[in-house]
């Protein structure tokens, strides 16, 4: 039963994620205020050490992946797992060599993949509901 009333719960977080994307996306200044807030810093000085560390991550994360890649059976899945550490690793060049414009396109691409997946996450809530048996009392809103 509640398996079954996990379609209302996908769908009620993709309905938000499309909401937080799209206020993203409308009003980024605000946003990168919202995140110094909520880091007890200096807005700006916090928002450049959440850049560093997701620059760092992103590098650490490819090394990671390209090294998992070298043990993985299978070309194909190991030319995929090399690719996405190449791109992790030159994300994270990038947002460590650029961090000022970085915070620019993080945005945007943080609102955009906000409301990506808020609208997957919305479609798999309303699918999984028809999905439920006729008469089923967790397919009623």
């Amino acid at each position: 039963m509640l398996y079954d009333a996990a379609w209302q719960v996908r769908l009620d977080a993709g309905i938000v994620a499309v909401g937080a994307g799209a206020a993203v996306l409308t009003w980024p200044g605000a946003t990168r205020l919202v995140v110094g807030v909520v880091c007890l810093l200096d807005p700006h000085l916090s928002v450049l050490l959440l850049i560093w560390w997701t620059g760092c991550g992103r590098l650490l994360g490819g090394v990671g992946r390209i090294v998992a890649a070298r043990r993985t059976p299978g070309l194909r899945r190991r030319r995929r797992r090399t690719a996405a550490g190449t791109s992790s690793v030159a994300a994270g060049a990038l947002l460590l060599a650029f961090p000022v414009v970085s915070v620019d396109v993080l945005t945007t691409a943080a609102g955009g993949w906000l409301i990506a997946v808020g609208c997957a996450e919305a479609l798999h809530g309303v699918v999984r509901r028809y999905r439920l048996p006729a008469g089923s009392p967790d397919r009623t809103l």
